[in-house]
């Protein structure tokens, strides 16, 4: 197989990653990077221009970008659920000596309806 047929697998390979990462298949971003390193291992040993190695890194910049982006969002939801719960069984507050007191949230006995 030639450098240029691998390269063309190679920048099809990343908008397909590109792709994943956008629509949040992680599942999908796994086998990416399994392919994406048998192919990075067969282009050791071609001949590839300055400006295609570019172009890949240009591809493979953008992806990073994304991948840190989905990561940050995740992290943040994750904290913002954290939150909630942490609301929902107890409240922090400070005590009159200043120090952080938990107050734990109950359920009223009865309901009042309209």
């Amino acid at each position: 197989m030639t450098a240029e047929l691998n390269l063309e697998e190679l920048h099809q390979l990343l908008a397909q990653e590109n792709a994943a990462i956008i629509c949040g298949s992680y599942s999908e971003i796994d086998v990416c990077a399994e392919r994406k390193q048998q192919l990075f291992f067969k282009l050791q040993s071609k001949k590839i221009t300055q400006a295609d190695l570019q172009q890949v890194a240009i591809a493979i910049l953008r992806n990073q970008v994304l991948l840190a982006a989905a990561i940050q969002g995740i992290e943040a939801a994750r904290k913002r659920i954290a939150s909630l719960e942490e609301v929902r069984t107890g409240l922090s507050v400070y005590n009159q000596s200043g120090k952080i007191a938990r107050v734990a949230v109950s359920k009223p006995d009865v309901i009042k309806r309209a």
